[in-house]
């Protein structure tokens, strides 16, 4: 009997250590934050009023897209590897690619392209390493940081995953790098979106050695909807060619 009791009880003690060790990481989380985002987002704030803003991922229909005029871009990951655009701002955090594919990334448009560079913290990345679905993930070495002319910025850690109100002073929410740009695009409170390539499905619009299923993201877009509708209400938000996305915001389909 003494021994179960004893044994209830480490557990209890585990879990409260454990709790407390979270606690702790998200507030040194929020410092590194704070402490970054004033240097990476500052000045942005309402910078693209009146201008439209093409969001674009590497999914399979991004290969369709006819560049937009007078647009600004934001892409991620390797979306940069689409000749038809041009894009001003790419956000990369999950450096889970292949050498070719790292340094497009790094080299892209080194004086007209401003980089952001994710900072995963430490249980969020020990949780990927973990879970199956998401062991491919890695980190962004430090170097590519000074190699890209990157500015860097922190997703929040376990058990803290929210919208950011102001990305000025909070981590951004952690469930696709596409959220992360997103979050930006919304500082910068453009008057129009584009999204493209944000199929929600699996695979890229080129090879990769590694492919996962994205159906997951197409709830969290689903409550980027709600955030967008109660504070940004006035920013018009077209999905062109969507897939997943069908039926969330204005749905636009090339012919």
């Amino acid at each position: 009997m003494n021994d179960e009791v004893n044994r209830v009880n480490f557990v209890e003690i585990q879990q409260s250590i454990d709790a407390v060790y979270y606690e702790t990481s998200n507030l040194k989380n929020m410092i590194q934050c704070q402490r970054i985002h004033k240097k990476s987002f500052q000045g942005y704030r309402n910078c693209f009023k009146g201008k439209t803003v093409v969001l674009m991922g590497a999914g399979p229909t991004a290969k369709r897209h006819k560049k937009i005029k007078d647009a600004v871009y934001v892409g991620v990951n390797n979306a940069c590897l689409l000749p038809q655009v041009q894009f001003n701002y790419l956000f990369c955090q999950d450096f889970y690619m292949n050498a070719e594919k790292k340094h497009a990334i790094l080299n892209y448009r080194k004086e007209s392209c401003t980089k952001f560079f994710g900072i995963i913290p430490d249980k969020r990345i020990q949780s990927c390493r973990n879970t199956e679905c998401a062991k491919h993930v890695r980190r962004c070495p430090k170097y590519y940081i000074i190699d890209g002319n990157a500015k860097t910025y922190y997703i929040y850690d376990l058990y803290q995953n929210k919208i950011a109100l102001d990305i000025e002073n909070e981590p951004l929410k952690a469930d696709g790098i596409i959220f992360c740009a997103l979050q930006f695009i919304l500082h910068c409170h453009p008057s129009k979106i584009y999204i493209v390539g944000c199929d929600c499905t699996s695979g890229f619009f080129y090879e990769s050695e590694i492919t996962f299923d994205n159906t997951y993201m197409i709830e969290m877009w689903h409550e980027f909807k709600e955030y967008i509708d109660e504070f940004y209400s006035d920013i018009e938000i077209v999905s062109i060619n969507p897939v997943g996305l069908k039926g969330l915001f204005i749905d636009y389909y090339d012919e």
